[in-house]
């Protein structure tokens, strides 16, 4: 039988005297339950029994304040609850946080009897009481709580771990991507090429077509994050497809760089002046801007998830962006940072949001068995966490804030095995290989976390490409330039 406390809904009466919560959330079994645990002999009427436990959990014995010795009955998992509930500024038992935090749940239930059934509340339930009898909310009465304010410590604090290299996920080979230098030669790159009109896009959806991001793929510094070779042979096998191919005409136009026109791309006059600009500041205000985009959701791009067509059903991009850009400019620039660690730590210091606001509708495979309203269906990893994955490959990394370290998605991540309809499914989503990422000196440029930005020391196979002649001719050492680079030059 599942546990009341499971139930992760919020909703949950404020308690002023224990005496009322015994009273209204607990039935008579249950107090007789906990009498027992603080050794009573109780008598017939519940009132009655309400009162003997209360004084004696309130009380003062012959070595001392009662309540302090059960607390200290408690052990270090249920005495964090306590602490975490206490000192909270929710006021209520935040099981997804807890979890998050430290990793396991406290136990709600005490001892078993001869087949395994649990016979009653743990101990803590004197402590933390739920919002009425079949609430999963749990909450501490306020007479209560003005006592444990005396001697319960503050939970410890929430730290985000970090790493000096990057972490390796599973048995593939890591790739490394350092994307500063590449998301400014891109800038430049990709406005070239629609300054050409070589950027077809869809004129519905205003996303790049297949012709469209095979012009910029051949404008990427190093290519794509994955490419011909990183695709399956099979046909019926699921592809990665475009990554930054695919955001770039999403990213200009959501920054007023660029425009449809027709089926193609067009600059606009703020895209022609951002040629002549620093790409660092013209990167800084892309962000800006597609923080404040609403014209496409990144959770669109998760294909296996369906039931997206109804907008309604998912909540404000907006809202997403902004706890994610918020946590961001929490991290230590240059240190890396696991995926997974980041959305640990997002959970369990309250950076949280969704992002559907009806389960019901999205699904995998199958809308009636697939279902993500199913419990342990639409879970933060499924939901949540893909977003998040989304967010940094496709766009954060794209504009240069984060190098990213990643494999292949095929089989990166087993969370979503669980779910109905998944066998045939190699990922869940083409982002599922990324594993790390570190913000550069863009990034905390872009971000606020620096006052200003000094760029990267160019790499020695890139120096040296350029001499200015005693004529003031400028010629090149013979070397080929990168992509970027020329599209850059050609703007003088």
């Amino acid at each position: 039988m599942r546990d009341p406390a499971e139930d992760p809904t919020p909703s949950c009466p404020v308690w002023q005297t224990i005496r009322e919560a015994f009273e209204t959330a607990y039935n008579n079994d249950e107090i007789m339950f906990l009498a027992d645990l603080l050794g009573l002999k109780v008598p017939p009427r519940k009132a009655e029994r309400v009162q003997l436990v209360c004084e004696a959990i309130l009380g003062t014995g012959l070595d001392g304040p009662r309540l302090e010795r059960l607390w200290a009955r408690l052990d270090d998992t249920q005495q964090a609850a306590v602490s975490e509930t206490l000192h909270g500024s929710a006021g209520f038992f935040d099981r997804g946080a807890f979890a998050a935090k430290y990793g396991a749940l406290p136990v709600w239930q005490g001892k078993e009897d001869r087949w395994g059934r649990p016979t009653g509340p743990s101990l803590l339930a004197l402590f933390l009481v739920r919002g009425d009898r079949y609430s999963g909310s749990r909450t501490i009465p306020r007479d209560l709580a003005t006592r444990l304010k005396g001697f319960v410590p503050c939970p410890r604090k929430e730290q985000l771990q970090t790493l000096s290299e990057p972490s390796s996920p599973g048995e593939g080979p890591v790739v490394l991507r350092e994307t500063e230098r590449a998301a400014q030669q891109e800038l430049f790159g990709v406005l070239r090429l629609v300054d050409m009109g070589q950027v077809q896009i869809s004129p519905a959806t205003s996303r790049p077509s297949v012709k469209g991001v095979a012009a910029i793929v051949e404008r990427l510094a190093g290519g794509d994050f994955y490419g011909p070779e990183d695709e399956p042979k099979n046909k019926y096998s699921q592809r990665i497809g475009p990554i930054r191919a695919f955001a770039w005409p999403l990213l200009v136009q959501a920054a007023g760089l660029a425009r449809a026109s027709g089926t193609r791309l067009a600059l606009t006059p703020s895209g022609r002046k951002a040629l002549s600009r620093p790409a660092p500041e013209v990167l800084r205000e892309v962000w800006d801007a597609w923080l404040r985009n609403s014209s496409f959701d990144e959770f669109s791009r998760v294909d296996a998830i369906k039931g997206q067509s109804d907008r309604k059903r998912l909540t404000a991009v907006a809202g997403r962006r902004a706890v994610i850009d918020g946590v961001l400019r929490g991290c230590p620039p240059a240190r890396w940072i696991e995926v997974d660690e980041l959305s640990r730590h997002m959970q369990a210091s309250g950076a949280v949001f969704e992002v559907a606001r009806d389960l019901g509708r999205l699904y995998i495979s199958d809308a009636h068995y697939g279902s993500l309203s199913y419990a342990g269906f639409g879970g933060w990893s499924i939901l949540q966490g893909r977003y998040l994955l989304a967010l940094l490959f496709e766009y954060a990394a794209t504009l240069g804030l984060v190098d990213v370290a990643y494999t292949g998605p095929a089989d990166a991540r087993d969370d979503f095995r669980e779910n109905w309809g998944v066998d045939e499914l190699e990922f869940l989503s083409r982002y599922d290989g990324l594993s790390c990422f570190r913000i550069n000196a863009l990034g905390a440029f872009v971000l606020g976390l620096s006052a200003g930005y000094e760029a990267a020391a160019p790499s020695d196979s890139s120096s040296g490409l350029l001499r200015v002649l005693p004529n003031l001719d400028v010629v090149t050492s013979g070397q080929t330039f990168d992509h970027g680079d020329e599209a850059f030059l050609a703007a003088f």
